[in-house]
């Protein structure tokens, strides 16, 4: 048919409001470090569940009738997979669910607000980021529920992405504090760990104007990585805890994220491999390096998808990712041998190729000879 230019708004698109309403929505996948098995959350009709897959198996729903959901902030950061079991919120209360076929059940009381759960190495101790009436910490509670948790680390305003080194007897994480936003000001700090306290913490990067993101220990425990921001650019930092030296792996580029929610993650380990996510024009791909060799990083093929998030990889060295382009609404994919497998989609069904625009970059010069993208 030959094309007819209408006014704005009255143009019949085959993507309707409906479409758009209905379509389920990923947050987040994480790979269980025992089973390798597959967590993801996915949000349908406004009810938000876990779901898990174990190899070709069908996915099944581990979270029950539970609402899964963080309430932290803007929220995030509702899950985590190891050790055989699950951690994830709902109602403000941290929840256990034994891999592959356990029943959920409360570890914390109904007290606050809980984001971020991280599983220690051995399985018995979650350390997690708690809100209780404007007051931000990170606190402990042991995977049984046997316990009332306790407040571990405090002092700053807001708190994301705690972490474990794999000894269990040191933890990292992120704070930040009014009137700043963790994407202008934050810092990196650690702790050591013993006897379920934790030693005075110590600054690993971060200042008024630097942000940092996601401090990542190696599964050696030799090394931390994490992402900072670097005047215009972000460089990601490896810092080898044996000597306390620090190093930029990757600068000028563009690697973080604005912190908007908890649980957010652009790295991940894989022996001694670190994968991380990088943008250029538009584009976000994926990357692999080896701190330890001095070689340059390696672009890792995604095609055909342009846009990637929630990086997860399995002991085995299974990479699970968040994945849309253009052409392809977001998905949750996975590797395999045959390459990218789709394991969860957004779109019920195709959308006609015709009604999708396919967007362009290009490069234009500004006042005094400066270029910009768009």
């Amino acid at each position: 048919m030959p094309k007819t230019t209408l006014p704005y708004g009255l143009w019949n698109s085959g993507i309707r409001p409906e479409m758009m309403a209905e379509r389920p929505r990923l947050d987040d996948a994480l790979f269980d470090t025992l089973t390798e098995t597959l967590v993801w959350k996915e949000t349908r009709a406004g009810q938000s569940l876990l779901f898990a897959r174990q190899g070709e198996d069908s996915p099944f729903v581990i979270s029950s009738s539970l609402k899964v959901g963080a309430g932290v902030g803007y929220g995030g950061g509702d899950f985590t997979a190891g050790a055989g079991m699950v951690i994830f919120v709902s109602g403000g209360r941290l929840y256990r669910v034994n891999l592959p076929d356990g029943q959920p059940r409360p570890i914390t009381p109904a007290f606050g607000a809980a984001a971020s759960p991280a599983l220690s190495p051995d399985g018995s101790l979650v350390l997690f980021v708690h809100s209780y009436e404007g007051q931000d910490c990170l606190a402990l509670v042991d995977t049984q529920g046997s316990a009332w948790p306790q407040k571990l680390i405090s002092g700053a305003d807001f708190y994301m992405q705690p972490a474990w080194h794999p000894s269990g007897e040191q933890i990292a994480w992120v704070e930040w504090n009014h009137p700043h936003m963790p994407w202008v000001s934050s810092r990196i700090q650690t702790a050591d760990f013993r006897q379920g306290q934790a030693s005075t913490p110590r600054p690993v990067c971060g200042d008024e104007s630097t942000p940092t993101f996601q401090p990542c220990y190696s599964p050696d425990g030799s090394f931390l990585a994490f992402l900072a921001g670097d005047g215009e650019w972000d460089s990601l930092r490896l810092l080898h805890l044996p000597t306390g030296e620090e190093r930029s792996l990757v600068q000028n580029v563009s690697l973080l994220d604005p912190a908007w929610v908890q649980g957010m993650r652009l790295l991940a380990w894989q022996g001694s491999e670190l994968y991380f996510l990088s943008q250029e024009r538009g584009i976000r791909s994926l990357w692999r390096q080896n701190p330890q060799t001095g070689q340059p990083p390696q672009p890792v093929e995604t095609s055909p998808f342009t846009w990637l998030s929630q990086i997860s990889i399995s002991p085995a060295g299974k990479i699970s990712l968040l994945a849309s382009s253009p052409q392809h609404p977001e998905q949750l994919i996975c590797q395999s041998a045959q390459g990218w497998q789709t394991l969860a989609r957004t779109e019920r069904s195709p959308l006609n190729p015709e009604e999708i625009s396919t967007p362009q970059d290009f490069t234009f010069l500004t006042a005094g000879g400066a270029s910009a993208q768009a």
